[in-house]
């Protein structure tokens, strides 16, 4: 049983100024009857258009008006301008041209291609969603179409706008034609399938993520993007079978844990066949006949099994290739490949089996039954090169039921991926006027998130270097692109002619590094919640280049490293991050191989090389402070402005002496300093962090920094260090 239903007389009395807005448009009251509820908005400030488009009457209320054009409609604006409210409007006329050449009318009464007399489309601040579909209203993201003008990438978002105006707009259709049950997924069903009818019929079909990027896929956030997305509006960028809904809108959703109509259209589609869809389709859209009894009449059978597994709870299942066995065979090969059903063994559909043999030729089989295990055989000319499931990704598949990918055993061969630009990190010591630079990038073959090879390069205050190394993703998943704990293998190299701490002496490093760290924190940027720890073994040598030569040179290099860090989240606006750590070398050594206590990411009210010794150990406490938080300030649609973070922190650490490690105790530090973070998002879905740290040394030991001939200072330490980064943190 579906939402009670009633008749609803609503009156506002908004403030001065104020804009309110329901489904009678922008006015203070509404009438309406056999609904189950109004919803309603209230706005600072908005542009009100209203139209009457082909029988429809529309309101389309958006926080500015159109861009003017200068010649006209046909004139061009500002090239940098999406212009929301344009395309929010097109979109809308769009779309009811469309249900219109189609046959459909607008009517008072509900039945047969009846369409709602009277349509809402307003812009709001939602961050989950494009749009989604209310009584009488269609409520769209303040962020849609908000991108760079690129026509392939404002395609996902008209489509996605498409879809819910159909679904808006044929609500009298469903009453009519479906049961009260049936209404709300029909209704999103018809919308699917009507964006994909009008995108065939403009020749300009939907493109998949991974065929725009091209070139762009070393960058990690297309790289997440592609392979666990955590970004809004996924479902448009991905047209997934099976979207996600987090807080489940409406009435109707609240109440009910079924799918969108786009999963049981989907699956109605691979049940039928590409014939009987079309007929069951027809007879639905433009006869009234109900989906149920459409598709049965189709297929020539009942289909309650089906309608029982997709309509019903949420169904746990994942699939994975068994095997593969060939053998000879008149004219060729013959392949039998085994398909493994994880999970909820009594679901059935169709699973599409592709084998590729060594000349290239592709061919493929189906396996459409219930139970956890099945066989398809196929045959090629040439031997078996390799096998791949679900080749067209329609299978909707539980993350939790593997400890990879879902999708990794899927294939018997792994394309790579290009290297994934990995994390980016530029950090300015202004009162030293050093800069920093650091790239980090990751090579993996394709959904696999336990095997792959890493490279970072950097130029810091030590001088230049970077490492190569393989790295084995360990435990349970993070998501499906990252592994909780990870261990590392690889070599390590530094050339160091810079004046770190104080030398004058170049020197050559390089040497074998193991690495092993464990992160629970799952938030792409600013995580709120978990704890990571991360520990490096380096074992290497260190050459004294110049004037040195001979054994008395080259020095033996042991360091070990350890940080460690938990977050607390006591309330909405605050976090506490508790960070310690400490690290060790053999000494003696060249002061190019000891570990600094001070720097951008440890004692910050310290330049980057006055601490140098044997040994370290730190504590620093940080309560990250969100004043400002929810922004979105837009910056000529080029970057978002989401949040900004006040971070007073404190920090205590042990410093022993360049000759030895034991007298670690009897020197220690302390600081204290206030930090800015700007949080933004740039080029739609990269998340970015412009730091700003100042701090003051409590426990300087001299405040000059080096000496003359004669022995007086030369340059004096500045009472305040302030560190200017960009970080990209993943």
């Amino acid at each position: 049983q579906g939402p009670a239903r009633a008749s609803h007389r609503v009156r506002w009395r908004a403030p001065e100024g104020r804009v309110v807005v329901g489904p009678c448009g922008a006015r203070s009251e509404c009438a309406s009857d056999d609904a189950t509820h109004q919803p309603w908005f209230v706005l600072d400030a908005a542009h009100v258009a209203r139209a009457r488009v082909r029988g429809v009457d529309v309101t389309i209320v958006t926080e500015r008006a159109p861009v003017a054009r200068p010649s006209g409609e046909g004139g061009v604006g500002d090239p940098f301008d999406p212009d929301a409210a344009r395309a929010i409007a097109e979109t809308t006329h769009r779309a009811i041209a469309w249900l219109r050449r189609f046959g459909m009318a607008a009517g008072a009464a509900p039945g047969p291609r009846a369409l709602a007399e009277r349509l809402v489309v307003v812009e709001i601040e939602e961050r989950q969603r494009l749009a989604t579909v209310l009584p009488g209203v269609v409520a769209v993201s303040d962020r849609a179409f908000r991108l760079l003008p690129i026509a392939a990438l404002q395609r996902f978002h008209e489509l996605g706008l498409r879809r819910r105006v159909f679904g808006a707009l044929l609500a009298p259709h469903e009453r009519g034609v479906e049961r009260e049950l049936d209404a709300a997924w029909a209704a999103d069903a018809d919308a699917s399938l009507l964006v994909d009818a009008t995108s065939t019929a403009e020749d300009d079909p939907r493109a998949r993520p991974d065929e725009l990027v091209g070139f762009a896929g070393f960058h990690p956030a297309v790289d997440q993007l592609l392979y666990a997305p955590q970004v809004a509006f996924r479902s448009e960028y991905f047209h997934e079978v099976e979207e996600r809904d987090p807080d489940r809108d409406g009435a109707e959703r609240a109440l009910s844990q079924g799918p969108f109509g786009h999963l049981v259209l989907e699956k109605l589609r691979d049940r039928l066949g590409p014939a009987a869809f079309r007929r069951a389709a027809r007879a639905h859209l433009f006869e009234g006949v109900p989906w149920r009894v459409a598709a049965a009449r189709a297929h020539g059978a009942p289909l309650d099994d089906f309608f029982a597994t997709w309509l019903g709870a949420h169904r746990q299942v994942a699939y994975r290739l068994g095997g593969v066995a060939s053998e000879d065979a008149p004219g060729g090969f013959v392949h039998r490949v085994v398909v493994e059903r994880l999970g909820d063994a009594s679901v059935r559909e169709p699973v599409v089996v592709e084998v590729e043999d060594e000349d290239g030729a592709r061919v493929r089989a189906t396996w459409d039954e219930a139970g956890a295990r099945g066989q398809v055989s196929l045959s090629t000319r040439a031997p078996f090169a390799a096998a791949r499931l679900d080749p067209d990704s329609r299978l909707v598949q539980a993350d939790a039921l593997a400890d990879v990918h879902p999708r990794f055993d899927d294939e018997t061969r792994h394309a790579w991926k290009p290297p994934i630009f990995n994390s980016f990190a530029a950090n300015f010591a202004l009162s030293q006027r050093r800069p920093d630079l650091t790239l980090d990038f990751a090579l993996r073959r394709r959904y696999d998130v336990r095997q792959g090879f890493g490279l970072r390069l950097a130029s810091t205050a030590r001088g230049v270097g970077g490492s190569l190394r393989y790295v084995r993703g360990l435990g349970r998943l993070r998501d499906t692109n990252a592994t909780v704990g990870s261990v590392s293998l690889g070599v390590s190299a530094l050339r160091s002619d810079t004046g770190f701490a104080g030398t004058s002496t170049p020197v050559t490093e390089a040497g074998l590094v193991l690495g092993a760290g464990l992160d629970t924190r799952r938030q792409i940027y600013d995580p709120a919640t978990g704890a990571s720890v991360t520990s490096s073994l380096f074992a290497g040598v260190d050459r004294e280049d110049g004037a040195c030569d001979g054994a008395s040179c080259v020095h033996a290099a042991l360091t070990l490293s350890v940080r460690a860090q938990r977050l607390f989240w006591p309330a909405v606006s605050h976090v506490l991050a508790v960070t310690g750590g400490g690290a060790v070398t053999r000494c003696p050594s060249l002061v190019q191989a000891m570990p600094a206590l001070s720097g951008r990411q440890l004692l910050r009210g310290y330049e980057v090389d006055e601490l140098v010794g044997c040994a370290t150990s730190y504590v620093i406490l940080e309560e990250r402070w969100s004043p400002l938080r929810g922004l979105y300030v837009n910056a000529a649609d080029l970057a978002w402005g989401r949040r900004l973070e006040v971070v007073p922190f404190a920090a205590a650490g042990l410093l022993s002496s360049r000759d030895r490690a034991t007298d670690l105790l009897r020197h220690a530090y302390f600081d204290v300093g206030l930090g800015l973070r700007a949080m933004f998002d740039y080029a739609g879905v990269q998340p970015g962090v412009l730091a700003l740290d100042f701090g003051v040394p409590l426990s300087r030991a001299t405040t000059c920094r080096s000496a003359a001939a004669d022995g007086s200072c030369a340059a004096r330490r500045a009472p305040v260090s302030a560190y200017l980064s960009f970080e990209q943190t993943f």
